[in-house]
């Protein structure tokens, strides 16, 4: 009698510490995803800094960033994030730079001017400017090959159209002429539209959605002002400015 006791004591014991093990185990496992949504919540909310930074990695800490979102499994829940990853980008203040720039070389006891302050602001805005169009392009290539099937046109191509708005606010801001900022990106955008994308989609057989394809199109006048050019239009533009190029040169 007392030996069956002891065993039924000690199976007790055993099923409570088991459950308590795996309840442990469990609540790791259900916290592992929370943990990487605040991590990349906090990576996605130091982008306005680190478009600004004069010192930091921004090129790795970009690349880190895309690689986490790319790898959440729920495809509402990383198309959010990688909005979120552009937007927070876009809210850098560019209007700050200026007050980072001294009026004088920094060190000098003379209130005189040793150097072109413009220049230096210049030099920073276009470092800033590139790190935010670096943003663009990377959450554009995760959204083109991170996945067996690209993501819509409308998921693809936003980060350029945000970049391509923030641009042109900066440009009326500095007055600088219309696209002056972006054009890369325009063309970037007419690009990959035209040569990259449906490839992509042949590759994996898989067939655009007409009504994507439509929403994108209306985005890109509502942007860029303009219908976007055909593959046909595009070639032959690029022909036009090579061989403009090429009589500038002999000249």
């Amino acid at each position: 009698m007392q030996k069956k006791v002891a065993v039924i004591i000690v199976s007790l014991v055993y099923i409570s510490i088991g459950g308590v093990m795996g309840d442990t185990v469990t609540n790791a496992l259900s916290d592992a995803p929370e943990r990487k949504m605040a991590e990349i919540q906090r990576l996605t909310e130091q982008a306005p800094a680190m478009m600004l930074s004069p010192t930091n990695n921004v090129h790795a800490y970009i690349d880190e960033t895309c690689e986490k979102i790319a790898k959440v499994s729920d495809t509402r829940i990383r198309y959010r994030h990688f909005r979120a990853f552009m937007d927070n980008a876009c809210s850098a203040r560019f209007e700050t730079i200026d007050d980072t720039v001294p009026f004088k070389t920094p060190g000098s006891k003379s209130s005189v001017c040793f150097y072109d302050r413009r220049q230096e602001i210049g030099r920073l805005r276009a470092f800033a400017y590139r790190r935010l169009e670096r943003v663009a392009d990377q959450i554009f290539n995760f959204l083109l090959v991170s996945r067996s099937v690209p993501a819509p046109c409308t998921e693809l191509f936003e980060p350029y159209f945000k970049f391509i708005e923030k641009m042109e606010r900066e440009e009326r801001r500095i007055g600088r002429k219309r696209h002056s900022l972006c054009e890369r990106a325009i063309d970037q955008v007419e690009y990959h539209f035209n040569f990259v994308y449906f490839k992509a989609m042949d590759a994996v057989q898989a067939v655009p959605d007409p009504q994507d394809v439509a929403v994108f199109k209306a985005r890109f006048r509502q942007v860029v002002g303009r219908p976007i050019r055909s593959a046909e239009q595009y070639e032959a533009d690029s022909r036009r400015r090579t061989e403009a190029n090429i009589r500038g040169q002999r000249k």
